[in-house]
């Protein structure tokens, strides 16, 4: 409906719509089984014996021992922040937003807010810096990447977005970029080796962690799904690399998409984890699109792209045990 025939009402009225059924369905969960993730944040909750970067430490402990509030009260909390930062980043960067929301929801939420919570506080704050680094202010840029890097250490790696050329990639800048991945690479091997926190870190991603048998077969279904965004911009290149607002930002995902290429097989978390802080972005290029490109069955078509993939994305969430839905409410 929104892509039909724009009206501004309608879609402020959806992104708050939505914004508020998507907090209710992560805070009225049974935040101790929903979610891959979750047994483990429940019981962190309850015994602290698991340790995290300083801001989620801090409010883990403010909510479960200084208020000693049932658990859910600290996900209405931590959700209620990343939903309104990300409320924001939409409304700053598109004018449609319920195909955008259906892209978040359909992945990025589910993976994270519903199951690794502390990743998905730092994609908020990360989000909201997107307008900064536009603006070019260098200090509140770093500043907000500073505090996403207080609740996931992993969000440092978005710093290098500021330096991401506003123009279309030249060979040069392409040759620059291998370099800076090559460093990144040696940089990160060296923390990893001398830092305890990174070093458990480091392990447990690539040596202890459980890896999927099918790794070669989601490594190409991986590349498949975020090669939509990169075909759409070239079938409709000529209307819209004509913004230059949206010619950085499609190279903030290009580079996030080089990088969960050039991870993803040393372990599938390094590869989704890191990259994700640049492919998010993929939910405002949706929306620009929608913006930039008139023709209504154009629109439509893009629409239908998205929601096909957002489609088979749920499929694979109402599959697995851990996402089966169990409320709160059933226990009252």
């Amino acid at each position: 409906m929104e892509a039909l025939k724009y009206n501004r009402w309608f879609s402020l009225a959806s992104l708050n719509i939505i914004s508020i059924i998507l907090l209710l369905f992560a805070v009225l969960r049974d935040g101790s089984i929903v979610g891959t993730d979750s047994p483990a944040y429940f019981l962190n909750y309850k015994y602290d014996f698991w340790q995290t970067e300083p801001a989620y430490k801090f409010l883990n402990r403010f909510f479960s021992r200084t208020l000693a509030v049932q658990y859910n009260w600290f996900l209405l909390f931590l959700n209620s922040i990343s939903l309104l930062l990300i409320a924001k980043y939409l409304r700053r960067n598109t004018i449609f937003f319920a195909l955008p929301l259906l892209i978040f929801f359909s992945d990025l939420y589910l993976y994270f807010n519903i199951s690794g919570i502390r990743q998905a506080m730092a994609l908020s704050f990360v989000c909201f810096s997107l307008y900064y680094a536009i603006k070019r202010n260098l200090k509140v840029f770093l500043l907000l990447i500073g505090i996403a890097a207080t609740f996931h250490v992993s969000s440092l790696v978005f710093a290098f977005a500021y330096f991401i050329p506003k123009t279309t990639f030249r060979f040069k800048q392409i040759l620059l970029l291998g370099v800076f991945f090559a460093v990144a690479v040696v940089v990160g091997n060296y923390l990893a080796a001398n830092f305890e926190y990174l070093t458990t870190k480091a392990d447990y991603y690539t040596k202890y962690q459980e890896q999927s048998e099918n790794i070669a077969v989601n490594y190409v279904v991986g590349i498949a799904k975020r090669s939509v965004i990169l075909l759409l911009a070239f079938i409709y290149r000529k209307r819209l690399f004509t913004d230059k607002k949206f010619i950085y930002i499609f190279n903030i995902y290009l580079v996030g998409f080089l990088i969960f290429v050039g991870t993803y097989l040393i372990s599938p978390d390094f590869g989704v984890r890191f990259s994700v802080y640049y492919t998010i972005h993929e939910i405002v290029l949706a929306g620009m699109m929608l913006a930039m490109i008139k023709g209504g069955r154009q629109r439509i078509f893009i629409v239908a792209v998205f929601s096909a993939i957002c489609m088979y994305k749920l499929v694979g969430y109402m599959n697995n045990e851990y996402y089966t839905y169990k409320s709160i409410i059933d226990y009252l």
